[in-house]
């Protein structure tokens, strides 16, 4: 496949191909969604997540609540609490 690239100003050129290689490996869903790394998804992850509603890659304690961002979006929203709570619903 040949692709071809312009600058700013328009001027085309072919871009060099490039290979790369990636390893992917299954990860049980379960496992994301268990924000304290204790082995089992429960209220308390749920809890975890709660405290650190708001918070995103800018928070000065992100080190720590990115362990709630469970759907790796750098930001801990509803999104991430709704994805624990379904998880305890289902379980």
């Amino acid at each position: 496949m040949q692709v071809t690239v312009s600058d700013p100003q328009g001027a085309e050129r072919n871009a060099a191909p490039v290979t790369r290689s990636i390893t992917v490996q299954p990860v049980d869903p379960g496992n994301l969604l268990d924000v304290n790394k204790d082995g089992r998804v429960s209220i308390g992850d749920l809890a975890i997540a709660a405290a650190h509603y708001d918070k995103n890659v800018d928070s000065p304690d992100w080190s720590a609540a990115k362990a709630a961002d469970v759907n790796y979006d750098g930001k801990i929203d509803i999104t991430d609490l709704a994805q624990v709570a379904r998880k305890l619903w289902n379980e």
